[in-house]
């Protein structure tokens, strides 16, 4: 998913802006998962 996001953000924002916004994304990601003390699932699973 994030790779598709990042290719359809390339296509409409310079490779800089792209390259500020995965950083940003990625950051709340980890910041997400270490403030609720859970764990890195890159395919979560439905139902669960």
């Amino acid at each position: 998913a994030l790779a598709q996001w990042t290719a359809q953000l390339m296509l409409r924002r310079p490779s800089q802006v792209v390259a500020c916004a995965v950083a940003n994304k990625l950051a709340r990601v980890v910041w997400a998962i270490l403030a609720q003390g859970g764990e890195y699932r890159p395919h979560p699973r439905a139902g669960m």
